[in-house]
């Protein structure tokens, strides 16, 4: 519900330079979630995955999707080993539901690029699903 409401605003209807600076502001909270729950040891992300649903649901409407893409290769995927398997299995759906925004907006310039990255980082994301 709280979904249909906020993405109903105008301010969640195109992809800005706005939206952007929204989601690096938002990128910012994440990386302090992320470190904090790393820092102690924790196998799962909960507040990191919470809010990087949020950036995802931002992403959607608002933002363009390359930045949270890199952001999860810089500075989640080189860690994903050390997660529990849930947590993997998030952190792929994830990065997954990224891709799809891509296939559902072609008109985004840098899908070559994001997919390209996508491809060269594949390998170790399937091998935490083969292991």
């Amino acid at each position: 519900m709280i979904k249909d409401i906020l993405l109903a605003l105008p301010t969640f209807r195109n992809r800005t330079d706005r939206g952007d600076d929204t989601l690096l502001k938002l990128l910012a909270k994440i990386q302090v979630s992320l470190s904090a729950e790393m820092s102690s040891s924790s196998k799962t992300l909960p507040s990191t995955l919470s809010l990087l649903d949020v950036a995802h649901l931002w992403v959607a409407s608002s933002a363009r999707p390359l930045t949270l893409f890199r952001y999860y290769f810089n500075s989640i995927v080189n860690d994903i080993y050390s997660f529990e398997t849930q947590t993997q299995v998030a952190i792929i759906s994830n990065i997954m539901k990224m891709l799809q925004i891509y296939l559902d907006n072609p008109t985004l310039h840098d899908t070559y690029a994001a997919l390209k990255q996508a491809t060269d980082r594949s390998l170790p994301l399937l091998k935490v699903r083969l292991s």
